[in-house]
């Protein structure tokens, strides 16, 4: 707890004929500067720095390990687990309950595994001896996302970033497309479960959205990683040197890998998954003289 977070301090009020905000008694996108609890100042001008955040971890994990047997050692580990903070503020910058969701960097599943071989040799000559192949695989969930929407809360000035609004009767998974990922780069949210932000100002200007953070999630991730080595005695400037040789595999299988598609709706990139989260297959060959 007590983490840092910058929170608008001037959110206009919502006004009434009974209960006037700076003599103001309607509520119109043109007269937000208006209904601002501190007047000459914008909606967004002034932003408080507070040590009022907070953030959890809960997780689950489990460790299978295998020490050198006949020349192999390998080590599986898997993680379940839930990062939340309200640290990112959303919607209306005076409740920050609403705030509390998946952090930006939770994955719930994580699996590793890695591994050293030393390769056995049938025969006894220094070319066929001393060989070690090594490698890593990762497979993890997707990122969480939050949907926004730039045409919420104009009844306030905009004074915080808006999530989208559901459609009546859709949930969180109506947003979700069907197919795999590389069958929903285009489309990876389902834009018909999104409507308009409810008009709350007289002249239709918009509250703020329904949705939550972080309420679908990205791409995957399933990578693979390979080297193969040998060290052998080759003397030299020193007896006892040595000449080390890697061939290293990254991305090893070259699995297509997606980054996050676009979250603001309206835009061009909204649901379209246009970069990569991890190279194409990179192939590196390094030879060591060490004495």
């Amino acid at each position: 707890k007590d983490l840092l977070i910058a929170r608008g301090l001037n959110q206009p009020l919502l006004a009434t004929p009974g209960n006037p905000v700076n003599g103001i008694t309607t509520n119109t996108a043109e007269n937000a500067n208006l209904r601002v609890p501190i007047l000459g100042e914008t909606p967004t001008a002034l932003t408080d720095n507070e040590f009022t955040g907070g953030s959890w971890y809960h997780s689950l994990q489990a460790t299978l390990r295998k020490q050198a047997s006949r020349g192999l050692a390998f080590q599986a580990t898997y993680t379940y687990s839930r990062a939340a903070s309200n640290t990112t503020i959303y919607n209306d910058p005076g409740n920050l309950s609403l705030d509390w969701a998946r952090a930006a960097f939770d994955r719930t599943h994580r699996f590793t595994t890695n591994f050293d071989y030393q390769l056995p040799s049938v025969v006894h000559s220094a070319v066929l001896k001393g060989w070690t192949l090594a490698g890593i695989v990762i497979i993890q969930s997707g990122l969480p996302m939050t949907l926004t929407d730039p045409n919420g809360g104009g009844v306030y000035g905009h004074a915080g970033t808006s999530t989208v609004t559901l459609c009546p009767g859709a949930s969180y998974a109506s947003l979700v497309t069907s197919g795999s990922a590389g069958s929903r780069l285009n489309q990876w949210i389902d834009t018909g479960a999104i409507c308009a932000p409810a008009a709350v100002g007289s002249d239709g200007s918009t509250g703020y959205g329904t949705a939550g953070q972080s309420i679908m999630q990205g791409p995957g991730q399933f990578n693979t990683d390979f080297s193969l080595g040998k060290t052998t005695r080759v003397g030299g400037l020193r007896e006892d040197a040595m000449l080390a040789f890697r061939l290293e595999f990254y991305n090893a299988l070259n699995h297509p890998q997606f980054s996050n598609p676009g979250t603001s709706l309206g835009t061009a990139t909204f649901g379209v998954i246009t970069q990569s989260a991890v190279a194409p297959r990179l192939i590196q060959v390094a030879v060591k003289y060490l004495f």
